[in-house]
């Protein structure tokens, strides 16, 4: 069961004032358990009302699916990738396309019914 995840810089952090005799749960933060079956746009505020940038994705059994990060829901939401100073690939257009046609199709396998699901916009 996973209650909680832990930022990489704190442990940095800790590892650079050599703290590392800390246990980990004192700088674990609470995850955001959301439902995978919960709307983008839902999930979207609520990231926002929360103040949070990762929740974790959760079954209707309670078993972990996975991490979704704000990133992941804007970039899915206007079908464009956001690129950052770690980012190394060339041609960041074609990579985006790739994943939001990625990202189309799980959300298309997970959806109940017919989905309804909107081209990307060209740019």
């Amino acid at each position: 069961e996973m209650t909680g995840y832990v930022l990489k810089d704190q442990l940095f952090l800790r590892a650079a004032r050599d703290e590392l005799d800390i246990p980990i749960r004192r700088f674990a933060r609470e995850a955001l358990m959301v439902p995978d079956t919960l709307a983008l746009p839902t999930l979207f505020e609520k990231l926002l009302d929360h103040r949070e940038h990762i929740a974790v994705v959760v079954d209707e059994y309670g078993g972990v699916d996975g991490v979704v990060t704000m990133e992941d829901v804007l970039e899915t939401l206007i079908g464009l990738e956001i690129v950052d100073e770690m980012d190394s690939v060339q041609d960041m257009r074609a990579m985006a396309r790739a994943k939001w046609e990625a990202r189309a199709k799980h959300i298309d396998s997970k959806a109940p019914g017919p989905a309804k699901l909107v081209d990307s916009p060209e740019r």
